[in-house]
């Protein structure tokens, strides 16, 4: 009577102690191959290594133009991920969302241009100006005065220009005009939409109008006669602009993280350089280039993201001053990060 409940114990313990065991191997056995998994995850997957240790986070907006080639480029072939860098990219629609995106606080960094740029400077944001992006040479990032087809006039017969108000579409037809010494007196029809101003091109419902690429390369194929272009000049008019945000640039880090945003976006630009066509599919697919372009146009970008010159910071500012769109010309060493003359990488 004494043996059978001792026969009981040292069955049950035996069995908690293959348990244990079974329980020890399990984890050993399916365990490993867990730790395997993360050491060797894709490398595209670093694009954005979302709470990793020792990466920094940003948060980037872009729209769908040629400027935004070298971001979409890094993110795809995993270089913020190679520079340090932890980004999110979001897309907006229109530069009137990015613009409210920034005020807002979700984005730090944006694709720009000067005109917007010094406007948000001017009204006390707390935002600079990184760097130049898309412009170092004159040939990169074309502007275009042109005339609907089946016409014969030139700029100096020109009476109306359909643009859009108050921005660097209007900016770059105002320098253009000027470089040319056309002083006639000429006026602008406010035409916000590119899409809308082309297809009024093309129609001959409008006498001229100022597209930048790709919609100008359209418009030349499909029978539109060249009036001017910026590239003709031996100064950049048409320049872009990388903006970082007051919450960006009040980090400790906020220079470090620019730097490395620098850093990718030029070897993205390289990668693109070596061969364009490698990144023609994911061009088409993320910017808003025209599919009766496929196969006839792929945008060229020749110079690198610089720094941002002072002529063109003057220049945009006193524009913009002369216009009453700010109400004083703010100073270009502390509305620009990294400054003409300095190396960034």
């Amino acid at each position: 009577m004494v043996v059978k409940p001792l026969k009981t114990q040292t069955v049950l313990t035996i069995i908690a102690i293959v348990m244990i065991a079974v329980a020890i191997a399990i984890s050993i056995i399916f365990g490993t191959p867990q730790i395997t998994q993360k050491a060797t995850r894709p490398a595209e997957t670093l694009t954005s290594p979302l709470g990793q240790a020792g990466y920094k986070r940003v948060s980037i907006g872009i729209i769908p133009t040629i400027d935004s080639i070298p971001f979409i480029i890094a993110e795809k072939e995993g270089l913020f991920g190679k520079y340090g860098l932890d980004v999110e990219v979001t897309t907006f629609s229109s530069a009137r969302e990015r613009d409210a995106a920034m005020e807002a606080g979700r984005i730090e960094v944006a694709i720009n241009d000067p005109v917007t740029s010094i406007i948000l400077i001017s009204r006390g944001s707390g935002a600079k100006i990184v760097s130049l992006l898309l412009g170092q040479i004159p040939s990169d990032g074309v502007f275009y005065i042109l005339a609907p087809p089946n016409t014969s006039y030139g700029l100096e017969g020109l009476r109306s220009i359909a643009i859009s108000r108050n921005t660097i579409i209007e900016f770059i037809t105002d320098k253009m005009l000027e470089l040319l010494r056309i002083n006639t007196s000429i006026e602008y029809i406010d035409v916000p939409s590119i899409p809308v101003r082309y297809q009024l091109l093309i129609e001959g419902k409008i006498q001229a109008a100022t597209l930048p690429d790709p919609w100008g390369t359209m418009a030349l194929l499909n029978g539109a006669r060249l009036l001017a272009r910026d590239d003709q000049f031996d100064v950049s008019i048409s320049i872009s602009t990388i903006l970082a945000s007051k919450n960006l640039l009040s980090r400790e880090d906020a220079e470090e993280i620019l730097r490395s945003l620098v850093k990718a976006l030029n070897e993205a630009l390289s990668l693109y350089k070596r061969d364009p066509q490698r990144y023609a599919d994911l061009i088409y697919q993320r910017l808003q280039i025209p599919q009766a372009l496929a196969g006839k146009y792929l945008p060229s970008w020749g110079g690198e993201v610089a720094p941002y010159p002072r002529s063109n910071f003057e220049m945009v500012a006193q524009w913009l001053y002369r216009k009453g769109l700010i109400q004083s010309i703010p100073s270009y060493d502390e509305s620009v990060l990294f400054r003409e003359g300095e190396r960034i990488s």
